[in-house]
């Protein structure tokens, strides 16, 4: 998961924190592996895989949230902390944030994976559908937080026969 290095998320002497800049980062090693591989006329560069990409980016993500959360209950003295949402159901999180917890001696509450979901899996079966009939979205697609389902061809450009 050091395969490659995203950039820290938060705000010095703060709470807040953005990923704009770590997808950002994201996007702009990918698109330069993208363009290496049109160059080279290759595939995937062999020392780094696509689960190496993902880990990364993994790693940069939830390194922010259990600082961000070691900080904040260093500041409150709060000695119990409840993660939950969509968020909740990923191992790395959840492994991170109870290895944290133990560390500090606080309480942590994670509810059962099956109370962890929200519309991903919706999410996840139409773009399941959409690949099938061979439909994509290019590299420049952009998160929409609003977006409706009905929409999803406003998003889907590419074809593939």
């Amino acid at each position: 998961d050091d395969a490659f290095i995203f950039p820290d998320a938060s705000f010095e002497d703060s709470f807040d924190f953005s990923f704009s800049g770590v997808k950002t980062a994201a996007i702009n090693a990918y698109r330069r592996i993208e363009r290496q591989i049109e160059r080279e006329e290759g595939t995937w560069p062999h020392n780094l895989s696509c689960q190496d990409f993902a880990a990364s980016f993994q790693k940069a993500i939830v390194n922010t949230l259990v600082n961000h959360t070691e900080r904040a209950l260093d500041a409150t003295g709060y000695t119990t902390l409840v993660i939950g949402g969509g968020v909740s159901a990923n191992r790395c999180l959840r492994d991170n944030m109870e290895d944290m917890a133990k560390r500090k001696g606080i309480a942590l509450t994670i509810p059962p994976l099956i109370y962890c979901t929200d519309n991903a899996a919706m999410i996840a079966s139409a773009g399941y559908f959409a690949w099938r009939s061979g439909r994509r979205a290019g590299s420049d697609l952009d998160a929409t937080a609003m977006a409706r389902l009905e929409d999803i061809d406003n998003f889907l450009t590419i074809s593939v026969s």
